[in-house]
């Protein structure tokens, strides 16, 4: 049994970030860190404890090394997406069984949900799928769904387990904080988080006998994306070229319309 444990910041307990600034630049960045890996560690404890043989984990916060890997369990491996043309291509060598996604958040524009945004809340206004907003939970729970890999788990604000929920919804939730807007949220005791965190864990492996029941469209879907800056719009039409996905303007120079067809290509249109 081989899980990866997929890891974000906004939704990791206690973090609710500052007003017009990103979680990065934030007071709260530190303790995103650091409380990232308190919740690594316990659901490497369960899995380990449940019989797996690796458990890996990839921080993908931004371009990764946020968590000191010096503190976690030494058993862990530690992966990276650097260096591959697209979004999870490393996991192809891992012989994945699960996947559990840690700190996720909303998706760009929920309401009440602590820190939303996908992908960037600096440089993107908001992502649709043939004419859906969608947010990283979706995009990494089929990028891996097309990979056979079934998402397990989710730690994060309730808004962005109810987003979970409405993709995959036999996932096993935790909920670490209540949202109460973009950067106000009603925390639980850290403590009793992780006590959650290790029984749904080790609850949650039973998902590993059904089969994965999440897949992309067959045929090509439209991906509608709006840009804050209108010149990285235009970046992002050359880029589609070299990739060759096919694109087109929108309404205006901030909206850019590709043709995908897999997961696994929007983030590099982002």
């Amino acid at each position: 049994m081989n899980i990866l444990i997929c890891v974000d910041l906004e939704g990791i307990h206690g973090v609710v970030g500052e007003r017009y600034q990103t979680l990065t630049h934030s007071c709260d960045y530190k303790t995103a860190c650091e409380g990232a890996v308190f919740e690594i560690n316990t659901v490497a404890r369960a899995l380990f404890d449940k019989g797996a043989e690796h458990v890996y984990v990839w921080d993908n916060h931004g371009g990764g090394g946020n968590i000191d890997t010096s503190l976690l369990d030494k058993r862990i491996t530690p992966v990276s997406h650097r260096g591959y043309l697209y979004r999870g291509d490393f996991a192809k060598a891992l012989s994945l069984s699960g996947v559990i996604f840690l700190g996720y958040h909303a998706k760009e524009g929920t309401p009440m949900g602590v820190l939303a945004h996908t992908f960037s809340s600096v440089g993107i206004q908001y992502v649709k799928l043939g004419g859906t907003p969608i947010g990283e939970l979706f995009v990494d729970t089929h990028i891996f769904a097309d990979l056979g890999v079934k998402a397990l788990l989710h730690a994060g604000d309730d808004i962005s387990c109810n987003e979970l929920k409405g993709i995959c919804p036999d996932a096993v939730c935790v909920v670490t904080k209540r949202g109460r807007g973009r950067n106000n949220a009603h925390l639980r005791e850290r403590g009793e988080v992780l006590d959650e965190l290790y029984s749904a864990t080790c609850a949650s492996l039973s998902l590993l006998d059904k089969p994965v029941a999440l897949a992309f469209p067959d045929t090509p879907q439209t991906l509608e994306v709006r840009y804050t800056r209108a010149e990285r719009a235009e970046d992002i039409m050359r880029k589609a070229g070299e990739l060759g996905i096919p694109a087109r303007w929108g309404e205006d120079t901030h909206i850019l319309l590709f043709e995908v067809t897999s997961a696994k290509q929007i983030p590099s249109l982002l």
